[in-house]
């Protein structure tokens, strides 16, 4: 493998957020050398695709590969094809909308190097939130105290593999990991806690029906049974 590690990040329509994530990931304390930034756009994309360009020509030290699906199919398929893409042992998931610390990639090298056989990293979550929150603030709020989330985890390539990564049939940004979370626990492979592996995931602005459009999402829920 060319690279220790690989960021991969599904991004959909959002080059603001994926601009700002981009360059916390510039900032890793991890020498360039060892890890690749992939960004696969969830349906062709002509301002995600501009971000990344824009990103590619000010850091031209970093690896960074760019691809799209073909139409909108949801995250699990994006995050598949980039984990496909990548030629590290290691494949670390955050969102577009996340802000890894300058450190979150080290922490997690630094455990796999000394464990004894996981395959499977998460990390810490940090949401700020409002005193008195929406549906979709209190769906965000619960990534702090979620045991795998693909805004903070890192999976072997050979777990991946193995498992055969996300489950496709999952077609919007709810439950996907938490399918791949219990196929991994069938597997019987730990899961092991990096709490020095942070990632801040603040929560955006939402308009007054987000409340009913995070119910829909409750659909999924019936996948996992």
């Amino acid at each position: 493998m060319k690279h220790d590690i690989a960021v991969v990040m599904a991004t959909y329509k959002r080059p603001h957020l994926l601009e700002r994530c981009l360059e916390c990931l510039a900032r890793q304390k991890l020498d360039p050398a060892r890890y690749e930034i992939i960004v696969i756009s969830d349906g062709p994309d002509q301002a995600t695709t501009a971000v990344v360009e824009k990103f590619r020509s000010v850091h031209p030290h970093l690896s960074v590969k760019h691809d799209n699906t073909p139409f909108n199919e949801g995250p699990a398929s994006a995050r598949n094809m980039g984990w496909k893409l990548a030629d590290s042992s290691w494949i670390a998931f955050t969102d577009d909308d996340c802000l890894p610390d300058p450190y979150w990639l080290t922490a997690f090298l630094k455990t796999a190097s000394s464990s004894t056989g996981s395959l499977v990293m998460t990390g810490r979550v940090i949401v700020p939130h409002s005193d008195v929150p929406t549906d979709y603030e209190k769906n965000i709020a619960a990534l702090e105290t979620a045991d795998f989330v693909t805004a903070n985890c890192c999976c072997s390539r050979e777990l991946l593999e193995l498992v055969g990564g996300f489950d496709t049939e999952y077609k919007t940004a709810w439950r996907e990991d938490s399918d791949l979370h219990f196929r991994i626990l069938q597997h019987s492979r730990p899961i092991e806690k990096v709490e020095s592996a942070i990632v801040v995931h603040p929560v955006r602005k939402a308009g007054w029906g987000v409340s009913l459009r995070e119910q829909r999402k409750s659909m999924y829920n019936a996948l996992l049974f």
